[in-house]
């Protein structure tokens, strides 16, 4: 296992002879590496040679091994000389001991190289690592990337049992094409491990921008500053997607063991300084951090161990919490999840703090009803875009029918301080009933009805209501681009629950008739037997229909009115579709949706954007084996050139690069194409998965590693298991 070419490197078309070249006509000597490899070493004669060993065995053999002993009081040092003296490249600096920080810039003081890596002594790397990496550093025109990183292993190696690896979060969750953009653009990589080793920093970027370790005692948690500095401040991020690194999970000594809570607490302090420093103002940039936060908090009390109930840990959690703007917590941004603003509002009781006061309307113009069952995390959105709202006067009853996850309690704390928020109870257990309840409760003629996740644009509580009451239709009906920024074709989901790099979300906006752009009058529905049913996910737009079939006087928001046979014809309930007509009428949501981005800030229409490519790639092969497959396939590739002009449009436009490489390739490809290609990779994937997890689950370290650990945590109390921890 040791040494094996684990990842998948690039194709290596850049020979030790080419490198001289390109470092000669950048103005370098050509005598100068093309890469330093810093490693800081303190105790670790256990590990260190096979570190040392990779480091020389590498296929870029222009590098220099920068061997820091960081006042070791074991045999590090001697092993560091014996290396020393086998290869002219490695060189070794020995200091008092100043912790992982300082050893590290130390050997940054040193450095000759082109461009700099870090390795730390108890890991090693594939023989591949810094030649591929420094040949994905070469950009197009001549230009050199500021940062190039790749992914890691997780390696195993229980004593009595075979090494095995696990892929960690990050290459999992990274796109499995390179890409080179700012990380603002990229922010996925903010989420996960620093993991600062699996990179090549230019040596020129980091000198100019000053970049330096921070020098805590010890190991310090000190790469997690260092890893937001270098990417927040590169101009050029490249991702290469391949596993080089090898990051050991069974050193009892490791830095990654945490012995001090307060260490997690003092990193995150630096990185908020860092980024007033920076003027980091980006929202889902600060909300990486934010999720980071919460991570680190699970893991301090859940992995680690200690105590929660300690009055400093939890006062240092409190401060923690209470310095995070609510605005970004609770906005559509990825990474925040509904336990973490749960625990936020546990902690500091903070729901409160995003809400504005504002007095009871005893008589309102309208009314708006909430049904709300386990919708904490969408609910919050739903309510904050409806006390937005530019109506003068009006109502919001949200109703619960059996919520456990809080969404009762955050209403409740909601109406606290927004009176025109109530909070009332369904007795029947159904979304039926809550919106009866709703109908019930309503002190409006103009009564809405939505859902969380649901944010109606500010004016469409009004512009309803008052064709409601200055009509005196039974219904009014605004088209949907008008009446939400975010609404599904069925008006019960969410565009704001958008995962920003456009991979998880239905359908957007309804182009024509739904429950999201609807305002009834209370009498007509009440009196005409019009109904909500509990059916599926087309409940509301079932619902809306039936009161349009029934209303004898419809008000539309451009002036006209229509009569229930003229309604009938327009928006009757939809007969079977073939597949052709499925995608035309998903394709038509996405260009309603198109129409509003000229309303939507830069990162909205940005995401929205990336979101609607990402469903028509997802429709090309949705329908790529129907009858209609090829003609749809077609229409996808006329749209990309065209509505959303991938054919033109720059990288900086889609908020996620893999979505924009898989629309550049599919306008490249032909229908056939398409087909064989998807065929091969999933047959491809299918087998490299087979063959990792049979590697892992037959492997009996594994089984007994998780064995031990679940045991352990289960027996013993958790400050004993703190204690054996530390």
């Amino acid at each position: 296992m040791p040494g094996a070419a684990v990842g998948v490197p690039f194709t290596r078309c850049i020979v030790y002879a080419e490198q001289k070249r390109i470092a000669m006509a950048n103005g370098l000597s050509s005598n100068l590496p093309a890469v330093s490899v810093i490693v800081p070493v303190y105790n670790v004669e256990r590990y260190v040679e096979q570190c040392v060993k990779s480091l020389c065995a590498q296929t870029l053999e222009n590098i220099e091994i920068i061997l820091v002993n960081d006042g070791s009081k074991d045999g590090s040092l001697a092993m560091l000389r014996e290396a020393e003296a086998r290869d002219s490249r490695v060189r070794v600096i020995d200091k008092p001991n100043g912790g992982y920080g300082a050893a590290v810039n130390r050997g940054l003081a040193e450095v000759r190289g082109e461009y700099v890596a870090i390795a730390e002594p108890d890991d090693f790397v594939d023989p591949h690592m810094y030649e591929d990496l420094y040949e994905a550093a070469h950009l197009k025109g001549g230009a050199m990337a500021d940062v190039v990183k790749g992914s890691y292993w997780d390696y195993y190696d229980f004593p009595d049992a075979e090494p095995f690896l696990e892929a960690p979060n990050l290459m999992n969750c990274m796109p499995k094409q390179s890409f080179c953009a700012p990380v603002r653009e990229q922010f996925e990589v903010l989420f996960h491990h620093p993991s600062i080793w699996s990179a090549i920093y230019k040596r020129s970027f980091l000198e100019d921008k000053r970049i330096r370790m921070i020098e805590p005692k010890g190991a310090g948690w000190a790469d997690n500053p260092f890893f937001f500095e270098t990417l927040l401040q590169a101009k050029t991020f490249v991702w290469v997607p391949a596993a080089y690194y090898y990051y050991r999970q069974t050193n009892p000594d490791a830095s990654s063991n945490l012995r001090d809570y307060r260490l997690p607490f003092e990193r995150l302090a630096d990185i908020r300084a860092l980024f007033k420093r920076l003027g980091v103002t980006d929202p889902q940039v600060i909300a990486c951090l934010y999720s980071r936060t919460f991570s680190y908090i699970g893991s301090i009390i859940g992995e680690y161990g200690f105590d929660g109930g300690d009055p400093e840990l939890h006062a240092l959690i409190r401060d923690e919490l209470a310095a995070m703007d609510p605005s970004i917590l609770y906005g559509p941004y990825r990474g925040i999840r509904d336990e973490h603003r749960a625990y936020y509002e546990l902690m500091t009781g903070g729901l409160a703090k995003c809400v504005r006061a504002h007095d009871e309307d005893a008589s309102p113009q309208a009314s708006v009803v909430v049904p709300v069952q386990n919708d904490r995390a969408l609910l919050l959105q739903t309510l904050a875009a409806l006390a937005r709202q530019t109506a003068e006067s009006f109502e919001v009853v949200c109703v619960d029918y059996g919520s456990t996850d809080g969404s009762a309690a955050a209403l409740s704390a909601y109406a606290k301080k927004d009176k025109r928020f109530r909070l009332a109870y369904a007795q029947e257990q159904s979304v039926a009933g809550a919106v009866a309840e709703g109908f019930a409760a309503a002190r409006s003629e103009a009564v809405l009805v939505t859902f969380p996740g649901v944010c109606l644009k500010p004016d469409c509580v009004d512009v309803l209501a008052r064709l409601v009451r200055n009509s005196g239709a039974a219904l009014a009906v605004r088209s949907a681009a008008a009446a939400a920024t975010v609404a599904s074709l069925s008006g019960e989901e969410a565009l704001s629950a958008l995962d920003p790099q456009g991979l998880r979300a239905e359908i957007a906006t309804a182009p024509g008739f739904s429950l999201a752009n609807c305002a009834f009058s209370r009498t007509f529905v009440q009196r005409s037997g019009v109904v909500y049913r509990n059916e599926d996910g087309r409940s509301g737009q079932v619902f809306a229909l039936e009161a349009l079939c029934r209303a004898p006087r419809v008000a539309f928001d451009n002036g006209s009115a229509a009569s229930a046979v003229d309604a009938r014809r327009a928006f009757g309930r939809p007969q079977a579709k073939r597949d052709l007509d499925l995608y035309r009428e998903r394709a038509a949501c996405l260009d309603a949706a198109d129409c509003a981005l000229a309303g939507l800030d830069d990162d909205a229409a940005r995401a929205l954007r990336c979101y609607a490519v990402a469903c028509l790639l997802d429709d090309a092969r949705l329908f790529a084996g129907s009858d209609d497959g090829e003609q749809i396939f077609n229409d996808v590739k006329r749209r990309f050139a065209t509505s959303y002009g991938i054919a033109g449009a720059p990288r900086a436009s889609y908020c996620n690069q893999d979505v924009f490489q898989r629309a550049e390739l599919t306008l490249c490809s032909t229908y056939l194409h398409m087909l064989q290609s998807d065929i091969g990779r999933v047959r491809s994937s299918n087998s490299v998965l087979r063959q990792r997890c049979a590697s892992i689950k037959e492997s009996g370290s594994y089984r007994l590693g998780n064995a031990i650990v679940r045991a352990t945590r289960k027996v013993l109390p958790q400050k004993i298991y703190c204690k054996l921890k530390g």
